[in-house]
């Protein structure tokens, strides 16, 4: 509801305040595409979905292959 929208926006400032006392460029962080909610809530914060990129994830089999190496 409407408290916990306005505690996720109070922690995304303190997250924003702390990337610019840090002297960082950008917050990056992922969320499913599928999540409309969490999509529309990013994008009224100013944040742009990066088309460009894709996640990849490594795991299982495949994890345990490269940590062999």
């Amino acid at each position: 509801g409407r408290l916990r929208t306005a505690a996720c926006r109070y922690r995304h400032r303190r997250l924003a305040a702390l990337a610019i006392e840090r002297n960082c460029a950008r917050v990056e962080w992922a969320v499913l595409d599928w999540n409309a909610l969490a999509v529309g809530f990013y994008e009224r914060l100013g944040a742009q979905a990066m088309s460009a990129w894709t996640v990849y994830r490594l795991d299982g089999a495949a994890l345990r292959r490269l940590a062999a190496r």
